[in-house]
């Protein structure tokens, strides 16, 4: 995506909290460029004075949980594998590659709730978590974080890799308490060692990234509460600059004209082109319609399907890029 929001953000910041960014911000967020504040978690000392120190980012050294104190990090083989939780070997063992959750170190770890951070912006637009099945725990610690969010993207089981950890089902619940709907899903499928590798299988899904939005009204209410305009414009800004990163242009539209319809916030001409612009400019390319388009796909495919019999199958995939 070429194209950035500077023009339509103006000075306005949108604020990320992001826990569990060991790889960096996610390049999604590129879009934003200096209009970002970011707000990082690492507990361990050592990489936490890793992680950037320029401006727009604001870093706390402890991790998260429900409730304030202190937990134990179990580190793993694999470190982004490393979690509060045991792995669950008995489940871990059927699939290849087990031993990059070995515990190789333990550390204790300061954690406080999410809702800790409260005060330390001004307001919070959007919440990532990519931990190792501790969701759960971080969201119940931050109930009034979540009240005044517009998105939410959570990485979560739907089978368990952790000792005691809490699945999806649980997640998808409590957040929906919040008005948060399901609006996207990139699965993750791991296949077992049982089959040769130059045989297909679809593959059992054991987790995902899923994102959220919250509802139109509950959107509208938010904004409603927001007494000066400016300021309620500039956090309808955030929530579109955030669907638009994620593509999700068509529930973007649908608010443009519910929350004109609502009297809450109105866009100018010069903003909607800059919307529309960066809409159009996201389409990906595709082929035109022609008589035999079909006839050639199916061919086309047989030959890639007959291609990849001789490729050595992968032990997991994705289903999608959200």
């Amino acid at each position: 995506m070429s194209m950035r929001l500077d023009k339509f953000l103006g000075d306005h910041k949108v604020v990320i909290i992001d826990v569990g960014a060991a790889g960096g911000v996610h390049e999604r967020f590129d879009i934003f460029e200096n209009n970002l504040t970011t707000l990082l978690f690492e507990p361990r000392e050592e990489a936490y004075n890793n992680l950037p120190d320029e401006n727009g980012v604001i870093k706390f050294n402890y991790g998260l949980d429900e409730h304030e104190g202190e937990r134990t990090l179990n580190l793993t083989n694999k470190l982004w594998c490393s979690s509060i939780l045991k792995p669950k070997y008995d489940f871990l063992e059927r699939f290849p590659y087990v031993e990059r959750y070995n515990i190789d170190s333990k550390v204790n770890m300061a954690v406080k709730p999410l809702d800790s951070i409260r005060g330390s912006v001004e307001y919070f637009d959007f919440l990532k978590i990519d931990t190792q099945g501790t969701t759960f725990p971080i969201i119940k610690g931050g109930v009034k974080v979540l009240e005044s969010l517009f998105a939410i993207e959570v990485e979560t089981e739907f089978n368990a890799i952790y000792e005691g950890q809490i699945l999806f089902h649980e997640v998808d619940r409590f957040l929906r308490v919040f008005d948060f709907e399901l609006f996207d899903m990139q699965r993750y499928f791991w296949c077992r060692n049982t089959l040769p590798a130059y045989q297909k299988t679809r593959g059992q899904i054991i987790f995902a990234n899923v994102v959220y939005f919250k509802t139109r009204e509950a959107l509208a209410k938010m904004l409603g509460a927001i007494t000066n305009s400016v300021e309620r414009k500039n956090r309808a800004k955030s929530l579109f600059s955030l669907l638009l990163a994620y593509r999700q242009y068509d529930y973007l539209l649908e608010l443009v004209d519910f929350f004109k319809e609502q009297d809450l916030v109105s866009f100018s001409k010069e903003e909607l082109r800059i919307v529309n612009g960066y809409i159009n400019d996201g389409q990906e390319s595709s082929v035109p319609d022609f008589r035999g388009k079909r006839y050639i796909y199916r061919i086309l495919k047989s030959i890639t399907d007959w291609v990849h019999i001789f490729r050595p199958r992968k032990w997991f995939w994705v289903d999608n890029d959200l």
